[in-house]
């Protein structure tokens, strides 16, 4: 369910003050063109979905594991950014 994802994502990252560009998808055929421009996407399909970081795809997980990895991706693009600057 899409919006209780949106919800729970919300929930998860209201606390990080980084500037950082997030895509919530319901639909994984246009995808690709469309987080192109976010730091990490998630992508929805029938039972399953994709992960993207900066325009490439990570991860094709079964649903339930979509957001745990999502999450999992944004504080490893944190860390990565904040190690780059140090």
């Amino acid at each position: 369910d899409l919006v209780s994802a949106v919800k729970e994502v919300e929930e998860r990252t209201k606390n990080i003050k980084k500037p950082l560009n997030v895509s919530i998808m319901g639909c994984v055929v246009n995808a690709l063109g469309e987080a192109k421009h976010a730091d990490v996407a998630i992508a929805y399909g029938k039972g399953c979905g994709m992960i993207i970081v900066k325009g490439e795809v990570v991860a094709k997980l079964d649903e339930h594991e979509l957001i745990p990895r999502f999450l999992k991706e944004i504080e490893d693009f944190i860390d990565e950014e904040k190690n780059s600057h140090e």
